[in-house]
This record gives C-alpha cells, sequence and structure tokens, in this order.
C-alpha cells in the first residue's frame, strides 16, 4: 500500500482525551487491491468532493476503533464522527432504554408495540420512525436504536420512549382531563346522550356530549370521543367535565375538540370569554 499523499494527525489540546484528525486524500493498493481510488479528478469541484469523502471515512474507522468512541451516559449511547469542516456532527449510533413497569407487559414485533397493564391493552405503530425497536433484559426493558441519524433524527428516539412511556402509565394509572364553563350571562349546558341522532342506534353513555346555549345560540354542538374515552359532569364541582382514557393522545384530542367547538366568532376574544377550557391533566391518582 503507497500513500501518494500524507497522512495528518492533529492533537486537539485541552480535552480529556485525544482527539485525531485524519486528512487521507489518496490511497493505493497495487498488490492486494483491497482499497483503491482513483487519481485526483483535475476539475477543483469533483477533487473538493473526492477529498471530503475519504475524510469521512477516515473518520468513521477512528471512532469505530477508538476506544473512547462509545461514550455512554446513564441509558443512552452516542458515537459520533466530525466532517472535515467540522460544521455538522454524524451520530453513528443512539440508543435509548425505557425500562417496563411492573404489572405491565409489552410486546414488540415490526415496531408494532403492544402494551397489556390492569386497565386495558394499547398498541400503536411505530413504522413511520426510522430507528430499531426490541425488547432486552427478558422482556424488562425497550430498546430504541438509530443508526447513522443527523442531529435533528436523533430526536424521534426520545420521543419513541416517551410515548411507550405514556403507554404503560395508561394501562395503569389511566389519565385524567378536567374542563371547567366559562360564561357571563348564557348558562352553557351539556348532555350525555345514549342514542346516537344520526342513526337512531345505542351508544355507550360518556362517548357523546352536546353542548347547548352557548352565548345564547339554538345551534347543538355534538362531539363524539375518540375510542377508549368517556365523558361525565363533575360530582364534585359545578360546571365541570372530566375526561378519562388510557390513551393519552386520544384523551387530549378530544379535550381539544371540545374546546374548540365552542370558539366566539366576530367577537373581540378580550371582552367575550365564553368557552370551554382545560383546568387540570394528568395522570389518575391512586384514591385511599
Amino acid at each position: 500500500m503507497t500513500v501518494k499523499h500524507a497522512v495528518q494527525a492533529v492533537p486537539l489540546p485541552m480535552v480529556k482525551y485525544v482527539a485525531v484528525r485524519i486528512c487521507l486524500f489518496h490511497i493505493v493498493n497495487e498488490d492486494m487491491g483491497i482499497l483503491h481510488f482513483p487519481s485526483p479528478p483535475l476539475n477543483p469541484i469533483m477533487r473538493r468532493k473526492q477529498s471530503q469523502g475519504l475524510c469521512h471515512l477516515a473518520s468513521t474507522l477512528v471512532c469505530l476503533f477508538s476506544p473512547f468512541s462509545h461514550r455512554s451516559s446513564h441509558n443512552s449511547q452516542t458515537a459520533a464522527f466530525v466532517n472535515q469542516r467540522d460544521t455538522m456532527v454524524k451520530l453513528i449510533k443512539t440508543s435509548e432504554v425505557v425500562e417496563v413497569l411492573p404489572d405491565v407487559t409489552v410486546a414488540v414485533k415490526n415496531r408494532n408495540v403492544r402494551v397489556k397493564g390492569p386497565r386495558g391493552q394499547l398498541t400503536k405503530n411505530f413504522k413511520h420512525f426510522n430507528c430499531d425497536l426490541r425488547m432486552i433484559a427478558n422482556g424488562k426493558k425497550v430498546l430504541v436504536e438509530l443508526w447513522f441519524g443527523t442531529s435533528k433524527q436523533k430526536s424521534c428516539v426520545q420521543t419513541v420512549c416517551s410515548l411507550i412511556t405514556n403507554m404503560m402509565v395508561g394501562v395503569t394509572q389511566g389519565y385524567r382531563y378536567k374542563m371547567r364553563f366559562a360564561y357571563a350571562h348564557f348558562p352553557i349546558k351539556v348532555a350525555f346522550p345514549t342514542q346516537d341522532p344520526k342513526t337512531g342506534k345505542k351508544i355507550k353513555e360518556g362517548s357523546l356530549i352536546e353542548v347547548r346555549n352557548f352565548l345564547g345560540e339554538f345551534f347543538v354542538r355534538r362531539i363524539y370521543m375518540r375510542p377508549g374515552c368517556k365523558v361525565f359532569r363533575s360530582e364534585d364541582v359545578k360546571d365541570e367535565i372530566v375526561l378519562e382514557g388510557n390513551d393519552l393522545a386520544f384523551l387530549s384530542q378530544s379535550a381539544a375538540e371540545i374546546q374548540q367547538s365552542v370558539l366566539v366568532k366576530n367577537k373581540d376574544i378580550r371582552k367575550f370569554l365564553d368557552g370551554i377550557y382545560v383546568s387540570e391533566s394528568g395522570p389518575i391518582e391512586a384514591e385511599y
């Protein structure tokens, strides 16, 4: 193997370990033929692109074989290499571990996550995320890995972990949203019918809410709850409704649809503050 252009190794001071930057321009192996790169092109633009690609390769090899390349924190491991201009960090591997809660069973197959608990079962598809999901430690932990991702793509790893954690909390504790009525003159009235006004079929109580007399209007606003969510009137507080469910995404979306159904139109919203607003949200606390 002959090296026509010298290999430059420049140590960077003021760090705990020595970082090596290698600028590799031209390597020719005439005997074994393992690595072969053609002569530098005459076009300066193509020559710069070729040199940048070789620098990426050299930096990747240094990070893979260096004992300091994989730095592990409490529950994450990230290895990175920097390009020639030191302007962008390329993440070789990013991983997070989610611990399974007690009394919860998690199953992962083809990026489909199924969580079972005392309150029921939730399923979520993560195929739109470019990451690997698998169970480790005999089903007690969920490992989320991302290979060769950018800094922006790294954020999806923590997003997946948060969604799985919310699913486990939902099947063990559940989530609850409380919404209060705000009105100055016309009292807001709500009802929870057990018959669908569109089809005439029986429906489960708490799956539909009707809002009447908003700003004195005769129009009836009907909001259907998302699957697994129910709404009922609070027994302790006047002019308050409570939403409960296991899926945090469905529950928050149902609360948002109720709030957006009673928006004030063609009036000054600084003066007309009527509406239904979220006053409390979070997991259901155990009642002793």
